[in-house]
């Protein structure tokens, strides 16, 4: 989910009759714009994505739309593309291979320009990156809840330790960070997976310790229809 424009279609198709299970945005259309394209370093084709970067004021819509629970996950996939790799559309943007990082600093990311900012709450960010997705891939409450017979992945979050991004800290194989240069305040200071430590401060300290966990029948989450109708057609 990138737009007003496609949140507005998202709802007339859920009106047509057409099962929609959830909507989802990826953190890039949530702080990024369209602006980037223009920047004067000349480095538009690093932030090339399918859909392209959209206006300040699809940002709010999303963001609006996520605290109404609209919009049920925050999630994305992560191109780990060089900027060399990117240069191949330095002739031709249509041969830059489209997609950015941002997986790993997502989290921090909504935590500071979500709740930070007022626009959402702990226990809603909670939902959006972890509850919702378990629910919806079947994996709840095996994940996505802190709760007895649960994995025991838990994130150990500091809201007040301030930094930086910049592509220096990123574990990934890009050479570039979509958000060099953000102040950010708020990151996971532990993280553990079944409850063994695999990450603290930025630094990985267990490699490999994930496990391939299999998605079975999800449920479809109650938002999308129960709270979306009822307030548009009081509205």
């Amino acid at each position: 989910m990138d737009s007003a424009f496609s949140l507005r279609a998202s709802f007339s198709s859920w009106y047509s009759g057409l099962v929609i299970t959830a909507c989802s945005s990826p953190p890039q259309y949530l702080i990024l714009d369209e602006s980037c394209y223009t920047s004067a370093d000349g480095g538009g084709l690093r932030f090339q994505c399918a859909p392209p970067l959209r206006q300040k004021a699809d940002q709010e819509a999303l963001w609006k739309a996520l605290a109404e629970g609209k919009i049920q996950t925050i999630a994305t996939d992560h191109c780990s593309f060089t900027l060399a790799q990117k240069a191949a559309g330095a002739a031709d943007f249509a041969q830059t291979p489209c997609g950015m990082p941002g997986a790993e600093e997502r989290p921090a990311l909504i935590y500071h320009y979500g709740v930070n900012a007022g626009r959402l709450t702990e226990a809603q960010m909670c939902a959006l990156l972890s509850e919702n997705p378990a629910r919806l891939y079947g994996l709840y409450p095996k994940k996505g809840v802190i709760a007895p017979g649960s994995d025991a992945d838990l994130v150990i979050w500091d809201p007040d330790a301030a930094y930086v991004i910049t592509k220096d800290m990123q574990q990934s194989a890009a050479d570039y960070c979509p958000f060099e240069g953000t102040r950010i305040q708020g990151r996971a200071s532990q993280v553990y997976v079944r409850g063994r430590l695999v990450a603290k401060d930025g630094a990985i300290v267990a490699e490999h310790a994930g496990a391939y966990v299999a998605a079975s029948n999800g449920r479809r989450l109650p938002e999308w229809s129960e709270t979306y109708v009822i307030q548009e057609r009081k509205g």
